[in-house]
C-alpha cells in the first residue's frame, strides 16, 4: 500500500492484501499434527492422501537427485518411513511455497525467480547442515526458515513491483547489498521485516519467524534463539560465497561477530561445510527443476 506522499507501508500489503497467498489447508494441518507428541505416521498420510496432486509433487522430489536415495520411493507412506514427518512436511511446504510463487518470472531481468529459489533452497540445506553439525534440536525448522529466509523479496516484487524496480537499479549501479537499497526506497523496511510479517500471518512458530525476521541482524536477539538465527545468518553468506542461485545481489557480507562466537566453528569447519554445499548443487539445482 502506497500513501499519498509515496511512502509504503508493508505491513499492511502483507496483511491486507487479498491476493497474499495464505498456506494450504494439508500444510497448515501437516505443521499442527508434527508439534503433537501422539502424531502416527498413518496420521501424516491420511492428510497428505487427501491431496492428490501435493502426493504426486511430495514423491516426484522425494524422488530427485537432491534426495539421493538409490531405489524409488513409490507412496507417500514410504517416504514418511524413510524421511521422517518433519522433512515430509518440509517437502508439503516447499512444494505449496513454490506453487504459490510461481517460478516463472515475466521480467528476469528485474528478478530470476528461479536463481532466487536456487539461493533459498542452498540456503535451507546449508542451515539444516550447520544445524546438524552443532548438533541443534528441531534442525527441520531451520531448513524452514532458510527456505523462507528471502521470501520478502518476492513480496515486494510482486506486489509493489516499482518499488523494486527502484532497488534492483540502486543494487546494480552501486553493487550494495539487496537490504541496503530495500531500506533506502521502502523508508526504512526490508525484506526480512517483511518475510516476518508474512510468516506471523501464516501462523508460524514464533521460532521460524524469529529465524526470517532477523537473519541479517543476530547480534539483536536473545541467547535463546541466537544459534537457529545464526544457522540461517551463517548459511545466507556461505550461500552466496559458492555463487549458488541469486539473493538479489553480488554481495559477501560478514560474518556477524555473534554468530560466529554462538556456532564456535573454525576455518576448518568451514571448509567442511562448504565442500559438503558443493557436493549437494547439482542435487540443488534437480530439486528446483523438479518443482
Amino acid at each position: 500500500m502506497e500513501h499519498a506522499d509515496g511512502t509504503v507501508d508493508i505491513q499492511k500489503i502483507v496483511g491486507n492484501i487479498d491476493k497474499l497467498p495464505t498456506l494450504p489447508m494439508v500444510v497448515t494441518t501437516l505443521n499442527d499434527l508434527i508439534r503433537n507428541p501422539n502424531t502416527a505416521a498413518g496420521d501424516i498420510h491420511a492428510v497428505i492422501s487427501k491431496d492428490q496432486a501435493l502426493s504426486a509433487r511430495i514423491l516426484k522430489l522425494v524422488n530427485s537427485a537432491f534426495y539421493g536415495f538409490s531405489e524409488r520411493i513409490s507412496s507417500v507412506s514410504h517416504a514418511i518411513v524413510i524421511l521422517g514427518f518433519n522433512t515430509v512436511r518440509n517437502v508439503a511446504l516447499t512444494a505449496s511455497v513454490f506453487e504459490m510463487f510461481d517460478t516463472e518470472s515475466e521480467s528476469e531481468a528485474v528478478f530470476d525467480l528461479k536463481a532466487f529459489w536456487m539461493h533459498s533452497l542452498g540456503v535451507a540445506s546449508c542451515a539444516r547442515h550447520i544445524a546438524s553439525k552443532i548438533r541443534m534440536p528441531a534442525v527441520e525448522d531451520v531448513f524452514i526458515a532458510g527456505l523462507l529466509h528471502d521470501i520478502g523479496k518476492v513480496i515486494t516484487y510482486q506486489h509493489v513491483h516499482h518499488k523494486f524496480v527502484d532497488i534492483v537499479k540502486i543494487v546494480k549501479e552501486r553493487n550494495v547489498h539487496i537490504k541496503i537499497a530495500e531500506e533506502e526506497v521502502l523508508d526504512g523496511i526490508n525484506h526480512a521485516q517483511v518475510g516476518a510479517w508474512l510468516a506471523t500471518n501464516w501462523k508460524l512458530p514464533s521460532g521460524l519467524v524469529n529465524m526470517i525476521g532477523f537473519h541479517h541482524r543476530p547480534d539483536l536477539v536473545d541467547d535463546a534463539i541466537i544459534k537457529p538465527v545464526s544457522c540461517v545468518h551463517l548459511a545466507d553468506i556461505l550461500i552466496r560465497s559458492l555463487n549458488v542461485g541469486s539473493g538479489g545481489d553480488s554481495t559477501i557480507p560478514a560474518v556477524a561477530q555473534r554468530a560466529w562466537e554462538a556456532l564456535g566453528f573454525s576455518e576448518k569447519d568451514i571448509d567442511v561445510i562448504l565442500l559438503a554445499m558443493e557436493e549437494e548443487l547439482a542435487g540443488i539445482e534437480s530439486f528446483v527443476s523438479e518443482v
